[in-house]
This record gives C-alpha cells, sequence and structure tokens, in this order.
C-alpha cells in the first residue's frame, strides 16, 4: 500500500518515474531509462533485467506508470507499479532455471499503449521475450480477470493451475473480449501473452457486456475517484502468489 501510493503521489509522470527508479535502487536492482521518440510522442520507459540461472529465454513483465490528468491513477495504474517492483524483488532473490526476466514500467499507456508499442518496435531484431505478463488495473478485487494469447498454451495453463491452487477465482477470455492495455502489442508482436487485471468478479460480465449501468471499476479508472483509498492490500496479498507461481510453472515445465 505504502509503495502504491507513493507513485499515484506523483503530480506528473516523472514524479511517478523518480518514485519507481528509487524504490528499484534501494532493492539493489539496477535499471536504465529507455527513451524514444516519434512523430507525435516521446516518453521513456524503465527497463530492468534479472539474470535467470540459465538466460536462454526472456519472461517479459510489464506495467504502465503514466496515468491520465484526473485522479491519481492509483488502481490505474500505480498499484500494478508497486506489484511488479515487489515481483522484481522475488525474481533477484530468487531466480528462475530457464529464463531471465525483463520487467518494463511502460510509459503512454494512456495516449495509445504508445510506450509498450516502442519497446517491442525496438527488440523487433533482437531477442523477443518467449512469454510475457502485463499488468493493468490490479488494485483490488476477489478476481483475477486475464486475457490469454493461447487459451490453451502452457502460460494459460501454469495460471488456470496456480489460482487453483491459491483458491483464487480466475476469468479467462480472448484477447478480443478484454480491454485495451500493453498485452495487446505483446500478443501483436508473437509472444504468448496474458494480461491480468484484479478486480472484483461481479464486475466482468458488465465489462464483457458492455453493459449500460456501469460497473465499479468504471467508475473508478480515468475520474477523480481513482484514489488510494480504493485499493485494497488484503486483495492484493492474496493474488500475489498466483502471479509468482504461475511465472515458476511455465519455468519448470
Amino acid at each position: 500500500m505504502e509503495r502504491t501510493a507513493n507513485i499515484a503521489g506523483g503530480q506528473d509522470t516523472a514524479a511517478r518515474r523518480r518514485t519507481i527508479t528509487d524504490s528499484l535502487q534501494a532493492a539493489g536492482i539496477e535499471y536504465r531509462l529507455d527513451e524514444f521518440s516519434l512523430p507525435r510522442f516521446s516518453g521513456t520507459n524503465i527497463v530492468v533485467d534479472i539474470p535467470g540461472k540459465s538466460s536462454s529465454k526472456v519472461f517479459l513483465l510489464g506495467a504502465h506508470y503514466d496515468r491520465v490528468s484526473v485522479g491519481h491513477g492509483a488502481v490505474d495504474n500505480a498499484a500494478s507499479c508497486a506489484v511488479l517492483l515487489q515481483l522484481l524483488k522475488e525474481f533477484k532473490a530468487n531466480p528462475l532455471n530457464n529464463f531471465s526476466i525483463r520487467g518494463v514500467f511502460f510509459d503512454l499507456e494512456e495516449a495509445g499503449l504508445v510506450g509498450s508499442q516502442a519497446y517491442l518496435a525496438s527488440i523487433r531484431d533482437k531477442q523477443m521475450p518467449a512469454d510475457a505478463v502485463n499488468l493493468d488495473i490490479f488494485g483490488y478485487g476477489d478476481t483475477l480477470f486475464a486475457a490469454a494469447s493461447s487459451m490453451e498454451g502452457p502460460l494459460a495453463q501454469a495460471l488456470r493451475r496456480a489460482a487453483q491452487e491459491n483458491s483464487l477465482q480466475l476469468r479467462l477470455v480472448e484477447p478480443a473480449q478484454y480491454p485495451a492495455s500493453d498485452h495487446r502489442p505483446m500478443i501483436a508482436a508473437g509472444v504468448e501473452t496474458l494480461g491480468l487485471a484484479l478486480i472484483d468478479g461481479a464486475e466482468i460480465d458488465p465489462i464483457l457486456r458492455r453493459s449500460a449501468q456501469a460497473p465499479r471499476i468504471l467508475t473508478i479508472i480515468h475520474t477523480t475517484e481513482d484514489t488510494t483509498d480504493k485499493i485494497r492490500g488484503l486483495d492484493i496479498e492474496k493474488a500475489f502468489p498466483v502471479l509468482v507461481r504461475t511465472i515458476r510453472g511455465v519455468d519448470e515445465n
């Protein structure tokens, strides 16, 4: 909760970026600032590489750190950034066997997935990740709401097992049904990908049906209501082991 509040307390994108890089430095995690410039936009992604025991493949973990101009961007998307920071600490302390971890805090998601598209374009002729998980709207809830590029692929299967082992509800849908976020450029680049949110299960059907009565999450994000009091830390704590187990499940298999 404190890390989320610190990120959400940043008055602009640069301040949010400094909070994240300060947290990485405090954890002894090296990072680089990956600046990009396009005809209409320029921004800065934060990139972290954590070696595995054998680093022949890359597992990408992403979350965007920018926000819209109203609210504090706590649910969208400071909480996901705090979770990503915790995941990076986890895999620094206990590396994967067969993957290195690449964590990317994306800029300009709110401008149209610009930071993730720029990042993936920059590595097009280099080693593309084998798998990816993108976190967006990961701030409260009893259910993991997920989109999978391959519904029966190893990544989706690992998520199902991890959710079952940790008694957490899971709703897995095709990408076309799922709201837009940085998972889309990952899928478009041919990377096996999960887009993950943590919300209340009762909100999912109204989202999928585009109900006339907006679910609670859509009354929070992109409004003045997106503040840290909407975060439910205990929900995130329950969901966090599912993320870790999913990634380790892919690594083991």
